[in-house]
């Protein structure tokens, strides 16, 4: 059912201001990001990148919604090695901010092929993206959103500026906007996944199959959101 109450439109303007910080650190690291490729003739390496850690580093010590932040490499964007992610995240073990450790070779069982996930797919389009909720299972096996801005250098895409963000985060940020809509609502995602919803028996990861609703923007771009309502 389409939302259309000034109290629903209400509850989707709060749910941006919960995510429009996250895409404020994104896209003011894709700037910086940016700013390697400008920087010389050639292709920044790994070593370039591994530059970007003191910042990733602050991020996470000040923004505590944050999980991880980094970048991750579109294939050949780099000088040195055909894929690449440059991650920091909190440790599962014990909380510390610590590099993040993932297998990105194509002959080994567990290589982490994430070319085709959303958060790669939709920023090479030129635009925002949350995806999720999604078990990663290969890199940290969290249940988690991955927010993503394209960096873009002279007009070509080379990577997203990410950040992760627990499911269990986000949804205590929505619950408290989503019980004051009034009426049974969810979160969707572009998939039509529930991110989140007031209703005790629509769990999160559900799919629904009319995922309409009001359009979650920031600064005017879609994210591929929904404030869907339920009944």
């Amino acid at each position: 059912m389409l939302l259309t109450s000034d109290n629903l439109r209400t509850c989707a303007a709060e749910i941006g201001k919960v995510i429009d910080p996250v895409f404020t650190v994104l896209q003011r690291n894709a700037r910086k990001l940016a700013d390697l490729w400008a920087a010389g003739s050639k292709k920044p390496t790994r070593e370039d990148l591994a530059t970007m850690r003191g910042l990733f580093h602050s991020e996470l010590e000040t923004h505590p919604v944050l999980d991880g932040v980094g970048f991750i490499a579109e294939q050949n964007a780099l000088g040195d090695v055909e894929r690449h992610i440059e991650w920091l995240h909190h440790s599962p073990a014990n909380g510390e901010i610590e590099p993040l450790s993932i297998d990105l070779n194509r002959s080994s069982l567990g290589n982490y092929d994430y070319e085709n996930r959303p958060y790669i797919q939709r920023p090479r389009s030129g635009l925002l993206v949350i995806d999720g909720p999604y078990v990663d299972y290969l890199a940290r096996n969290a249940y988690i959103l991955t927010f993503g801005a394209p960096v873009v250098v002279d007009g070509r895409f080379v990577g997203t500026s990410g950040a992760d963000v627990r499911v269990t985060v986000m949804e205590n940020m929505l619950l408290p906007i989503l019980l004051c809509a009034g009426v049974a609502a969810a979160v969707l995602n572009v998939d039509g996944r529930v991110v989140a919803s007031n209703v005790a028996d629509v769990a999160g990861g559900e799919r629904l199959r009319q995922p309409d609703g009001i359009a979650l923007t920031i600064d005017g771009m879609d994210v591929g959101w929904r404030l869907h309502r339920l009944d």
